[in-house]
């Protein structure tokens, strides 16, 4: 009897306001197969969908954050 242990590779976003372009959910993470090194595709997590992502504050930046005068909602 063998047995077999996989961890996938997920990747954080580092925008927190990426939302699934299927079903407008947040998604923090992807599925990089290349990484874990199984046979599958990318993902969004935890949809799983295979769509695009949009960000929800369109003046976030990786420097400054949300720079909206309202905050957006994640």
């Amino acid at each position: 009897m063998s047995t077999h242990t996989r961890t996938h590779v997920q990747v954080g976003f580092a925008n927190p306001y990426l939302k699934c372009d299927e079903c407008g959910k947040p998604v923090p993470y992807w599925h990089n197969p290349e990484r874990c090194g199984c046979d599958g595709d990318f993902f969004n997590y935890p949809c799983e969908h295979k769509a695009g992502v949009t960000s929800t504050c369109m003046s976030w930046s990786p420097v400054d954050g949300c720079n909206c005068e309202t905050p957006c909602s994640k």
